[in-house]
């Protein structure tokens, strides 16, 4: 009599040896005077919930290890990657491009396609205006492979950057967002001058 109810999950094994989770609550009932006369006791199966939520956390471990593994990749490779959403906002990028965007934009970037910097066309000399840079480009729905430019003014730090990109569709067909692959070619654009 010293709890008058408690619920819990668990297993039951059925004959058959297949594996039943029940619900089960229990409620105490007294007489007038207080004293317990007996129990009820409701068990609902659950074992359909139970194997669901078991599937459910086994798609979830699997979820987390490929994005892990997904990170690792992205953030290990020598090209700059950059994920833009439809709006043109900076969804996410690998380190290797944050190390570009410091250079293109010093003061700070707010992560939005377009923005202007430190980024020059493959003359080196002349500043790309908005409708030219890679990203507005690419957040018009633009594909391209091999756009030239340099980043940075310091001339013993800037790099010159080859740029590829690629939209992304949703499954009916609209635009998604790019993603914009940046190559370091600066020893190819030196040897060339």
């Amino acid at each position: 009599g010293e709890r008058t109810s408690y619920r819990l999950v668990k297993r039951y094994f059925h004959a058959s040896g297949k594996v039943v989770w029940g619900d089960l609550s229990v409620s105490l009932l007294r007489d007038a005077d207080g004293k317990p006369i007996h129990f009820i006791s409701q068990i609902l199966d659950v074992t359909a919930t139970q194997e669901f939520e078991g599937r459910l956390a086994a798609a979830n471990r699997l979820i987390d290890h490929q994005r892990r593994l997904a990170e690792a990749i992205y953030d290990t490779v020598d090209v700059g990657l950059v994920f833009i959403d439809a709006a043109g906002r900076y969804e996410t990028m690998n380190r290797r491009h944050r190390d570009f965007m410091a250079l293109a934009f010093p003061d700070g970037h707010e992560g939005r396609a377009g923005q202007l910097g430190s980024v020059y066309a493959a003359d080196g000399v002349t500043l790309l205006e908005r409708d030219q840079m890679p990203s507005y480009r690419a957040v018009q729905g633009e594909e391209f492979d091999d756009a030239r430019m340099w980043v940075g003014d310091d001339p013993i730090t800037r790099r010159a950057l080859s740029v590829s990109a690629r939209t992304m569709r949703e499954p009916d067909g609209t635009f998604a967002g790019a993603a914009l692959a940046y190559k370091d070619v600066t020893e190819f654009m030196r040897a060339l001058e």
